[in-house]
Formats: C-alpha cells, sequence, structure tokens
C-alpha cells in the first residue's frame, strides 16, 4: 500500500465522531459517554467504549432494518458486517474513521 501512516492524526470511528459532535452542540440526550484515548506517536487514537455489549428495549428504534431489508440483497455468505475506513482533512488533521455499512457497490 502506498498510504503513509505518518501523516495521520486522529483515528476514530464514526460512532465516536457523532458522539463528540452532539457534545459540543449541546444536542447529547444521554447520561454519559466514554471514548477511550490514547497516543501513539504522532497520532491520537480515539477508541469507542461501550458498557454493555447487548441493549434490549422495546421502544420503536427507526426504520433502518426494513430499509436495508428492501434496498439492499445478500452479499457474501462469510461476512457478518461489512465496514468501511475513509481518510480525509478536517480542520488541518488528517483522519481515519472507520464505520459500518449496509451495503456495498460492485
Amino acid at each position: 500500500p502506498t498510504f503513509d501512516l505518518g501523516s495521520v492524526d486522529v483515528v476514530t470511528s464514526r460512532n465516536n465522531l457523532r458522539k463528540l459532535l452532539r457534545f459540543v452542540t449541546g444536542t447529547y440526550t444521554d447520561d454519559w459517554f466514554r471514548i477511550d484515548a490514547e497516543l501513539i506517536g504522532d497520532a491520537m487514537m480515539l477508541m469507542r467504549w461501550e458498557g454493555a455489549q447487548v441493549e434490549r428495549s422495546g421502544q420503536f428504534r427507526g426504520y433502518g432494518a426494513n430499509f436495508k431489508q428492501q434496498c439492499t440483497k445478500p452479499g457474501r455468505d462469510d461476512a457478518s458486517t461489512n465496514h468501511r475506513t475513509v481518510t480525509y482533512s478536517l480542520g488541518g488533521l488528517n483522519l481515519v474513521v472507520g464505520c459500518h455499512v449496509d451495503g456495498q457497490v460492485r
């Protein structure tokens, strides 16, 4: 690969960025959240931390699962999830951001 890891300032997940944005804009509604941070060389690693691995709720959470089922078709049988890693600059920082995706274009 030709990617220069030395140019990366922050490695994180989409979930962490969303939580931080909600926090700084005052729109975060949960009681608390935690993001572990570690400096490795010159890069800040932000790791998602969840207290509970399983969440059960009888409340309606949205149309996401039904939308995914109607708008995508099954992919690889050996993959339980799909993830994407993207790089971009934001405010002078070079970010590497990982996220879960529902589908891919072939």
